[in-house]
Parts: C-alpha cells; sequence; structure tokens
C-alpha cells in the first residue's frame, strides 16, 4: 500500500470515528421536552436582583480601532466576494478544490465555467433509540449561497417514538468567515422554532466547517444552540459525504442537548448540487 493510500485509510477511518457519538444512542422525546421545561423553569425563577454595571466611556472613539474594523471588512469582503464556484464539489477531475477561488478576478471576468452562486438540497431518514422501543428521524435542508457573501438556509427536522411527535423548523443565514479549496468556516444566525411535543421559539446561533479532504469525500461539521426564552439547547450536527457528480451520498449525526436527556440521532440521505 503505498503513502497516499494508507493515508485516505488513515482519515476515512477518523472520519468514521466522528460520526460516533459518546456514551448509546438513549433518548425519549418526552423526558427531552420535559427537561427543557424544567430548564426554562429554573432559569425563570432565579432573579438575584442584580444587575452588571459597565461603565461607559463617552470619550473620543478610537480612530485606530474604527480603521482596523473597516480594514478586516474590506479584506473579509474581497476575499469572499471574489470567489467563484464549480458547479458541484470535486467537478474538476485534475484537481482537488471544490472552490474556484480566483482573488484576482472580478465578476465581470468569471470564467465561462464558473459561477457566482450555489445551492443544495439534502434529505436524510434515521433511528434514535429509546429504551425498549425505537424512534424515528428524517429531515430537509436547503442551502445556497449567493455572491459568495451570503447563505440563506431553511431546515426542518422530524422525530417520533412512543412519546408522540417533536418537530424543528429553523430559518437563516450563514456568513462566510473565509473559503479555500479545502476549508471554509461559517457563522450562523437565524430563528428556531419547537412544535408539537414541545412549544418553544428562539434565537438560532452557531458556526459551522466545511472539510474536503481527498476526492470524492467532504465532513461538514455545525454546532450552535438554540436560545429562547430563559432556554438554551445545544445542537451539534456532522456529516460524511461522499461526492458523485452533482448527488452526495452521506450518513450523519445529529444531537440536540438541553443539559439532560439529550436527543441523539444518526441518519442517512442524499443531497444535490446545483
Amino acid at each position: 500500500m503505498d503513502h497516499a493510500a494508507r493515508l485516505r485509510r488513515i482519515l476515512l477511518i477518523a472520519l468514521a470515528v466522528l460520526l460516533v457519538p459518546v456514551g448509546p444512542l438513549f433518548a425519549d422525546l418526552g423526558d427531552f421536552a420535559d427537561a427543557v421545561e424544567e430548564s426554562r423553569d429554573a432559569e425563570g425563577n432565579t432573579d438575584d436582583g442584580e444587575s452588571d454595571d459597565w461603565d461607559d466611556d463617552d470619550g473620543d472613539s478610537d480612530g485606530f480601532f474604527d480603521f482596523l474594523m473597516t480594514f478586516t471588512f474590506l479584506i473579509w469582503y474581497y476575499h469572499n466576494g471574489s470567489t467563484f464556484y464549480a458547479a458541484y464539489p470535486y467537478e474538476a477531475p485534475g484537481r482537488p478544490a471544490v472552490l474556484a477561488h480566483d482573488p484576482l478576478l472580478v465578476a465581470s471576468e468569471s470564467p465561462p465555467d464558473r459561477k457566482r452562486s450555489r445551492g443544495a438540497a439534502f434529505a436524510s431518514g434515521g433511528l434514535f433509540f429509546e429504551t425498549p422501543d425505537r424512534g424515528s428521524t428524517a429531515s430537509l435542508r436547503l442551502s445556497g449561497m449567493l455572491g459568495g457573501v451570503f447563505e440563506p438556509e431553511v431546515e426542518y427536522r422530524w422525530w417520533a417514538d412512543s412519546s408522540g411527535q417533536l418537530h424543528l423548523l429553523k430559518a437563516g443565514g450563514r456568513i462566510p468567515l473565509f473559503q479555500t479549496d479545502y476549508l471554509s468556516m461559517d457563522m450562523a444566525l437565524g430563528a428556531a422554532f419547537f412544535f408539537d411535543l414541545l412549544e418553544v421559539g428562539g434565537l438560532s446561533v452557531g458556526g459551522g466547517a466545511r472539510i474536503y479532504p481527498f476526492r470524492p469525500v467532504s465532513l461538514e461539521i455545525r454546532g450552535g444552540a438554540i436560545v429562547g426564552e430563559s432556554v438554551e439547547i445545544g445542537e451539534l450536527a456532522v456529516k460524511l459525504g461522499w461526492h458523485m457528480n452533482r448527488l452526495e451520498f452521506f450518513t450523519a449525526y445529529h444531537g440536540l442537548d438541553p443539559g439532560s436527556d439529550a436527543v441523539h440521532a444518526v441518519d442517512a440521505g442524499i443531497g444535490i448540487h446545483f
């Protein structure tokens, strides 16, 4: 086995390990909903009557800080605004790159085989477990990239077990921090709503990374929290994809954790890039 093949095998094993949740996949949707409600009640009843006092300096603004912020924004906008995309990940057979990052080109000079926007749709189904029964889960996610600087996203997830059904709807967007051929990172902000077994709404905040280690594999990691009134639910999603032209076959892990009675799910699905 040559060095490249050995490296690929090691990376595949490492990525597979990342998809194995810590601990057994036991959960109960009813217990999860109760845990969220208890957390919300506990936070709502906590009031120590104290407030933080912050010194407010009304002096002149720091001109250098303002300049630094402006300069940082311009670099960010130039870096991401000059990124072009292939029709789908690993489109070019002779290069490992996923993006077509051409920082010296402007939009009017974009190569004919590159575009300024991209999109993807993912659908999956899977399982999560409770004792002694088994629950089902499914998801649908639509995302896109507009002009290299904003990525709107809508995601719907559904869980069902003997306790009932739980639905989660998220809508918002992602701001790319930077994008390269092998790694891109972003920050996310949107709205999230649970309904049916649990009635909670709030902000969805977090960040993510897409990694393209070698053809045709990709790894996506997204984490953050759903923050509502007196409640905070941690969220983690990991997706390992296998690309075949515009199609992507993947397996994934998704977890919700309000501090106790977390829900862990594993699923598999298919995506299409356009």
